[in-house]
């Protein structure tokens, strides 16, 4: 019985460890290569993957609406979504511009698909298709109002199975 005995700490101290995310006493750990130094650092990031995107449509070179959305449940970009973009014309009447469907990245790069106008449109998200069949969210509209042509305007939809989040993007 004596050669199966742990060398165990104090409970106090193990309990105190476990909080530290240590390993328990006792525990073996072999390390494979001692000169293996493991780094968490921009190459881990977005920004250090965004060049290396494969298929990712360039961006339009003329100011544009655009969009990304991210399902924060799943930690991915939600793709297939279809999103429809409207401008508001004469009469205070909205008339349809273009639509589209997220890609394998979440984006759609270029919503307005001609020039774009100062004036108040309207990105309509149909989120029906998207997730299970009983999701709260059926589908979302975010009106927005461009002041300034000459500048692209970048949509981001955060998704979430009880709420979204929208903002002006960069």
């Amino acid at each position: 019985m004596d050669q199966l005995r742990l060398n165990r700490e104090p409970r106090a101290q193990g309990l105190a460890g476990a909080r530290r995310g240590l390993l328990p006493s006792g525990a073996k750990v072999e390390i494979a290569d001692p000169n293996l130094q493991v780094t968490h650092a921009r190459e881990d990031s977005v920004a250090a993957r965004r060049p290396n995107r494969p298929n990712r449509p360039p961006r339009p070179s003329r100011p544009t609406i655009s969009t990304h959305v991210l399902d924060l449940e799943t930690g991915v970009p939600a793709t297939g979504i279809s999103v429809v973009l409207f401008r508001r014309g004469e009469g205070d009447e909205f008339e349809a511009l273009n639509e589209g469907e997220t890609d394998a990245d979440g984006r759609i790069s270029d919503l307005v698909g001609g020039e774009l106008t100062a004036g108040d449109y309207q990105l309509l998200f149909d989120l029906a298709g998207y997730g299970d069949d009983d999701s709260f969210l059926q589908g979302i509209a975010v009106a927005l109002r461009v002041s300034d042509a000459g500048r692209s305007y970048h949509v981001p939809l955060l998704l979430a199975p009880f709420g979204a989040t929208v903002y002006r993007g960069s």
